[in-house]
């Protein structure tokens, strides 16, 4: 690569490592695109997790699309020769010109449609391998074919990517505690792992919620049980949680959720056990910056669902509620 070239490589990838530091999780990947895009000029571009080529994708980031494309994708995709490319040549950037009759011949007329209607005529793609379950797939695209993407493009983008994925994973690393402020303590948590289910940080609510339903775990690895599970792309439950992940570069993130034994929302369980303390309707309304208003509406939706009709009987269920 020119050596302005990877000057200017580098200069992206310190901007993209910085918002991985200063973005939220939602805001990263197009912050990352609009750093890339100033490097390599493109029209359009697709950041997306799957499985295999082919399958549906786990999740997909649009930058100069409409959303409607996604659907527009997902009839199409087992034609799609792109993913199947770049995955057998995964971490190699791939060329892509519909004006290049090679390249029109190894697409159905399909798929060629799909290309011609989304502007994904002129594309450079990659895809990484994401764990030992996962891929991650970067495409960009430009809508004139006279203009397509070039080697130093290419090299750029080879360059570029895996520091992309690192900086991805650090920003999911550092966001989780952000993601779950609002819920109560211990009702949701998440923790980082690698591809054969050792624990990445200290993640000591992670582990205090696992290891009091899994006894005898030795919290530093996923339980087996758990690990084939996220290997298979679903959730593992019992009656009390919900293990669920989501593959991110070359690591997972793996999320626990306490099952909910209560109707009530979050606010009304604050309201009704403040309640159920003795707490007049304006106390309550003080020490929850509401109106008593608000305190007495959700009180009697409360009662509607729990099936009382008095604080003695509120009491009573809600401590079998929470006890259970």
């Amino acid at each position: 690569m020119r050596k302005d070239l990877w000057m200017d490589a580098h200069g992206a990838i310190v901007e993209i490592n910085r918002a991985a530091r200063e973005k939220p999780t939602a805001q990263f990947r197009e912050a990352a695109l609009n750093i890339l895009q100033g490097r390599i000029r493109f029209d359009t571009a697709s950041w997306s997790s799957i499985a295999a080529p082919g399958r549906v994708p786990q999740d997909m980031q649009l930058w100069g699309q409409n959303s409607s494309m996604i659907d527009a994708y997902l009839k199409v995709r087992s034609s799609d020769i792109v993913s199947v490319r770049t995955c057998k040549q995964a971490g190699e950037p791939q060329l892509f010109n519909w004006s290049s009759s090679d390249d029109q011949r190894q697409f159905s007329p399909k798929f060629l449609t799909y290309c011609e209607d989304s502007g994904y005529l002129n594309v450079l793609s990659v895809m990484v391998k994401s764990s030992a379950f996962s891929y991650t797939s970067l495409s960009l695209s430009r809508e004139d074919m006279r203009r397509p993407f070039d080697e130093d493009e290419r090299a750029i983008m080879k360059w570029i990517v895996p520091h992309l994925m690192h900086a991805w994973v650090a920003n999911y690393a550092l966001n989780p505690a952000k993601r779950i402020n609002d819920l109560e303590p211990c009702d949701a948590t998440v923790m980082v792992c690698s591809s054969s289910g050792k624990l990445l940080g200290d993640g000591s609510s992670f582990k205090k919620i696992l290891a009091e339903e899994i006894p005898g775990w030795d919290q530093q690895y996923l339980p087996v049980d758990i690990l084939e599970a996220i290997k298979r792309h679903t959730t593992w439950e019992n009656h009390r949680i919900k293990v669920s992940s989501k593959p991110v570069a070359d690591v997972n993130i793996i999320g626990i959720v306490r099952k909910s034994s209560t109707p009530l929302t979050t606010r009304e369980l604050e309201i009704c056990r403040r309640a159920a303390s003795g707490l007049t309707h304006k106390q309550i309304a003080f020490e929850l910056r509401i109106s008593p208003g608000t305190v007495k509406n959700h009180l009697y939706h409360s009662y509607a669902k729990l099936g009382v009709s008095n604080k003695v009987s509120l009491v009573r269920v809600l401590g079998s509620i929470l006890s259970g």
